[in-house]
């Protein structure tokens, strides 16, 4: 849809992930839905950005839309908080996911390790029920 392909522009432009997530937030009050695509581009830009407040009203959206039980969706929360930081929000959203994959480990992991939190880090990973080489 084009409303789509608009947000997509925004997302893209520097310095616009909070108009991006106004012109979401509108859209969504006329009743237009995303996709996990959709919410995939506005998460990352947020999470580049470091600017949570952005990804807390994207993830509102996503709950709205019933988005918020897609594993690929919690996974780029996760993502997207551990990036600003958000680390409380980004382990209650892992905490919710009933069955995790290999990726939503690695992205708490990574979550906590890029924010100085080694030992959570390793307790995550001594938690996970298959490790490899590459984990």
């Amino acid at each position: 849809p084009a409303f789509l392909k608009i947000i997509h522009g925004f997302c893209h432009q520097p310095k616009m992930h909070k108009g991006a997530a106004r012109l979401h937030d509108a859209l969504i009050q006329l009743g237009a839905q995303g996709t996990p695509a959709h919410y995939a581009s506005l998460l990352r830009r947020c999470g580049n950005a470091k600017v949570v407040s952005d990804g807390r009203l994207v993830h509102a959206h996503i709950i709205k839309s019933g988005l918020d039980r897609d594993r690929f969706v919690r996974n780029l929360l996760i993502q997207m908080y551990g990036d600003c930081g958000s680390l409380e929000d980004a382990r209650a959203v892992f905490d919710r996911i009933r069955r995790r994959n290999l990726f939503s480990w690695n992205i708490m992991i990574v979550a906590y390790a890029q924010n100085g939190q080694l030992q959570d880090a390793r307790s995550v990973f001594e938690e996970m029920p298959q490790r490899d080489v590459v984990s």
